[in-house]
């Protein structure tokens, strides 16, 4: 099961007490998966969430004593569900839920024996949505973008990424839950979307920030997949932490070892020299600890030096040492430069 499934799940087993919430849960489904007709005064909501269905139909009954008919589409062979269908007919029926979710006004004429009429009300249908004066209550608009979700949303498994987003056919729509969001300070980021094999174009209100999606789950009522997600970025953010830590101290070792050889080297060279006795006696001692400790970071061999020194005082008298080290590759190769034209004068 995804965890969008799971989320919307959750959604359909919560139950506003209020009815002026059912309603602008009610319409949020309508608005954004149904469709509706009302030159057949028909209703139909469908979906491949069962969620979304048994949460119409809770409303419906409970709001208006109104039993939709519920069937399943079966896929080839039998065997699985491929999807699910709400219908709600009659006129009285019909009339009733639209009036009371705002969609249709007292003095609407009924398009029967009128087909002009019928045409344009069919016409008007994708239009139809609650009006803003019905969504002045927060717990309104939490339950109207509960249903919004339930109709049109979708949230990616956050161990994946973090993304949740509302795919809505109008821009109308997707404007008044960019709205309702922004009010809860939750701001989505909104694009159009070509469907692939169509040239129909779907307005898509999307958030990546953990932060928001979290806000959004608790906003719709969805706290068990609230405490998912916030348990997966809790390991998330744990192992990133760990991932930085490693990195660190490899960079540090490699840092470490680097310098390490680099002095190493040095000491060696200034050795094979037989210059090594003439450096003076505390650049001696340190790369005495040096070459005895190759691994040790530079506190620690600070503080084997007699008396014990700073890390910063470790760095110097090993860069002295390099120092040294490297002068005297100049004038060798210098020397040697000119004992090489001498020859070919000679």
């Amino acid at each position: 099961m995804s965890f969008s499934t799971k989320v919307k799940d959750e959604l359909s087993l919560h139950m506003s007490k209020a009815r002026h919430c059912q309603i602008a849960e009610l319409s949020a489904i309508l608005a954004d998966g149904a469709k509706i007709s009302l030159s057949d005064w028909q209703i139909d909501v469908s979906s491949d969430h069962k969620a979304l269905i048994l949460k119409t139909e809770s409303l419906l009954v409970g709001l208006f004593h109104i039993r939709p008919t519920v069937c399943r589409r079966i896929g080839m062979g039998g065997l699985r569900v491929r999807g699910y269908q709400l219908r709600v007919q009659g006129e009285t029926n019909v009339k009733k839920i639209l009036r009371e979710c705002g969609f249709l006004k007292e003095n609407h004429r009924s398009p029967q024996g009128n087909q002009r009429s019928t045409k344009e009300n069919a016409s008007h249908q994708p239009g139809m949505y609650m009006p803003d004066r019905m969504l002045q209550r927060s717990c309104c608009r939490r339950a109207y973008l509960r249903g919004a979700f339930l109709a049109c949303g979708s949230i990616n498994d956050p161990t994946k990424n973090y993304h949740i987003e509302f795919l809505c056919d109008h821009a109308r729509e997707a404007n008044r839950l960019k709205e309702i969001l922004s009010s809860f300070d939750v701001d989505p980021g909104m694009l159009e979307r070509t469907r692939r094999g169509t040239r129909r174009v779907t307005n898509v209100l999307y958030l990546k920030d953990s932060e928001y999606i979290v806000d959004v789950l608790r906003i719709i009522k969805a706290p068990l997949s609230l405490m998912e997600l916030e348990n997966v970025r809790v390991e998330k953010d744990v192992k990133n932490h760990i991932q930085r830590r490693v990195n660190c101290e490899a960079a540090n070792i490699s840092k470490i070892v680097g310098a390490s050889v680099r002095q190493i080297d040095a000491i060696r060279f200034l050795t094979d020299q037989g210059v090594f006795d003439t450096l003076p006696e505390e650049l001696i001692d340190i790369a005495n600890l040096r070459m005895e400790y190759p691994d040790m970071g530079l506190k620690e061999l600070g503080a084997l030096v007699d008396p014990p020194i700073s890390k910063s005082g470790v760095n110097h008298r090993l860069k002295k040492i390099i120092q040294f080290s490297e002068e005297l590759k100049e004038r060798k190769e210098q020397n040697a430069g000119n004992t090489s034209d001498c020859r070919e004068r000679q």
